[in-house]
């Protein structure tokens, strides 16, 4: 299945692609995490990867995966996510590609994922 979408956002892409940072030193506190609704319980390995409860927020039925995002790259036109997630015997992998384009007044973010 391909997924895609796009949005603008006034926010350069060196910043974008400082959020990994920034969301590392939140640390892992619940209340840290408390503006991305869909995940929780977030924490950062010593490798870097990023592991959180993922909840889609549009389903039917809250099904919530156990989740691994490592940046493949990360650079100032964009980056590629690998995402892993599972939920019992079941597993789902991601290729995010996310890219960076200049836009009057900020960036456009698009994203695809396979």
């Amino acid at each position: 299945m391909k997924i895609n979408g796009q949005f603008v956002t006034p926010v350069s892409p060196a910043s974008l692609l400082a959020l990994p940072l920034r969301f590392a030193a939140l640390g892992d506190g619940p209340s840290s995490w408390a503006a991305v609704g869909s995940l929780r319980e977030v924490r950062r390995d010593g490798a870097g990867v990023f592991r959180a409860v993922f909840t889609p927020p549009q389903a039917v039925v809250p099904i919530p995966l156990q989740v691994t995002i490592t940046v493949q790259r990360a650079a100032a036109d964009g980056a590629l996510l690998q995402v892993h997630g599972r939920r019992g015997p079941h597993a789902v992998d991601v290729a995010l590609i996310v890219d960076f384009s200049d836009e009057p007044g900020g960036t456009r973010v698009s994203w695809a994922a396979d």
